[in-house]
């Protein structure tokens, strides 16, 4: 948030109810003042940015296979916006997004039973499946 206000910069927003608009989505309030005050402050800290060009900013997407997490945030505000830490930032904010991300791959394994099992088994394991397998993730697969 701006200090002049309290409206966010970005937020992420998750909401597995939502009809009108993508279930996770970011929201940017880019046509704020305030983003060319954070990139003028990553600016002045050394950050190779362009003012007032919001395209100089990465906001991340949570990596290659996952959805972004509050980890991916904070490390985008210290790494694009040059934001204060403590000294053992990096080691939390990785131990967290790891275990985010092995719970979210639990999770596909759970919704994607038949799918995983095949991968597995085109990877050499054995796999035995239980006597009922759920159907697969239904609106996980096609939801906006």
């Amino acid at each position: 948030m701006a200090e002049t206000d309290s409206i966010p910069l970005v937020r992420y927003e998750f909401d597995d109810l939502m009809r009108t608009a993508p279930v996770a989505h970011w929201q940017f309030h880019a046509e704020r003042g305030a983003f060319s005050h954070l990139l003028g402050f990553a600016r002045a800290a050394g950050k190779k940015v362009t003012p007032y060009s919001l395209s100089s900013l990465h906001f991340p997407v949570g990596g290659a296979r996952m959805r972004p997490g509050v980890d991916d945030l904070l490390e985008f505000l210290v790494k694009e916006c040059h934001f204060d830490t403590v000294e053992t930032w990096r080691t939390s904010i990785l131990a967290s997004r790891e275990r985010y991300r092995r719970i979210q791959a639990r999770t596909i394994a759970r919704d994607m039973q038949e799918e995983v099992a095949a991968t597995l088994v085109e990877a050499g394991w054995k796999v035995t499946p239980p006597g009922t397998i759920p159907e697969a993730g239904g609106k996980f697969l096609t939801r906006w």
